[in-house]
């Protein structure tokens, strides 16, 4: 069986781009097992070509390879691969699902948003990265619920606005792991501020 599409059907072509070592620990929110295989997000078959990298609608490259616990058919690869989970690609990030409970009623299948992949595809998935707090899931199985986290500005951070030096600070990140991580302008300010985080604790 070969997993199902990140995206709607669009012009997904393999783009000539040198190929990068995958991630040492399943990329799935929670895991933390030890990577056994490189998952195309793309299948080999679709694209008609074994490239780490991907053209959508005659884009800039996206990386699209990303390292899974199992193989075909075990672990989480296997889930992927056997459509218990889902990888979607939705305005640059890259995120897993998992089968709902409710699948297989009329409405057909369907998935429950886990989290985004850590690290999402792409040169930086060759370091080692530290995995605390990467949005594992809640009480048996079922993924936790979304919180909004709020950043007072300290009283003498107001002198120098520190609301927009923040908010500068978030643009800058934007920007400068736009097309590594193939970004769109809409990106949650969550994953810049999680890659900047992430890249300090390395």
């Amino acid at each position: 069986m070969t997993a199902l599409r990140p995206i709607d059907s669009r012009d997904v072509k393999p783009a000539a781009v040198e190929d990068y070592p995958v991630n040492e620990v399943c990329a799935v929110p929670g895991c933390g097992k030890s990577t056994e295989s490189a998952h195309h997000a793309f299948s080999r078959s679709k694209i008609k070509g074994t490239s780490y990298y991907v053209s959508i609608d005659g884009g800039q490259p996206v990386p699209h390879v990303i390292g899974l616990c199992g193989s075909g058919t075990t672990g989480h690869h296997g889930d992927v691969e056997e459509h218990r989970a889902w990888i979607s690609l939705e305005d640059g990030v890259w995120s897993w699902h998992r089968e709902s409970d409710d699948s297989g009623n009329s409405q057909g299948q369907q998935f429950v948003l886990v989290g985004a992949l850590d690290p999402q595809p792409g040169p930086i998935a060759a370091k080692k990265i530290k995995r605390a707090g990467s949005g594992g899931t809640g009480v048996k199985g079922k993924p936790k619920s979304t919180k909004v986290l709020t950043i007072n500005v300290p009283a003498e951070a107001q002198k120098e606005d520190g609301a927009e030096v923040l908010r500068t600070l978030i643009d800058e990140c934007k920007n400068k792991w736009k097309d590594e991580r193939g970004w769109s302008d809409s990106v949650p300010d969550y994953y810049p501020i999680v890659a900047a985080l992430t890249q300090a604790l390395q």
